[in-house]
């Protein structure tokens, strides 16, 4: 079972280390692998503490690591450069080799690695008429506490004065309109 494998690999990893352990470090990664292996959604709040140190990190990447399956982690540019330094130092560690690719599309149909997405690109995937991740991909979001207000931006047009003149510039006929 996924979680059991998550569970002593995280600990190995750990104890190898010499890194306190973060109070929930190993129940999170159960609780991710489980998620995974069942093919259910899990909102788990890791609280605001470990997120700007990102203790709670390895609890999800050893997961993915080990999971067989593609998966998707939706984070800003800073983030994923730390989780491209965890990586590589994971992949050393855990008994599995996944493909990590960085970009704002699929790569391609029979991917079963772990893609980086920033959260612009996949909510204009999800919000709008790109089709440019699978559905039915394991998605995690790394600052889920920030989604509302990515959401907001992603979602605000601001129109400039060089809009409005590019509009009226496109239909003369309408300019008196487009000025009110």
């Amino acid at each position: 079972m996924i979680e059991a494998e998550v569970h002593y690999q995280l600990r190995d990893f750990l104890r190898k280390q010499g890194q306190p352990y973060w109070p929930h470090h190993l129940t999170l990664a159960r609780l991710v692998a489980r998620a995974l292996r069942l093919g259910r959604s899990a909102l788990i709040q890791a609280g605001s503490s470990s997120v700007h140190s990102g203790r709670y990190r390895l609890s999800y990447l050893i997961s993915i690591l080990i999971w067989p399956g593609a998966a998707v982690v939706v984070a800003t540019e800073a983030v994923q450069r730390q989780l491209l330094s965890d990586l590589a130092y994971l992949q050393d560690w855990v008994p599995t080799y996944k493909p990590v690719q960085r970009g704002d599309t699929w790569p391609h149909p029979q991917f079963q690695g772990l893609l980086l997405t920033t959260p612009e690109s996949w909510l204009a995937d999800r919000l709008g008429p790109r089709q440019s991740f699978p559905k039915d991909i394991p998605t995690i979001i790394d600052g889920a506490d920030d989604l509302e207000q990515w959401v907001q931006d992603q979602l605000t047009v601001t129109l400039t004065q060089a809009d409005w003149e590019a509009l009226a510039l496109a239909f003369p006929d309408q300019q008196q309109l487009i000025r009110d």
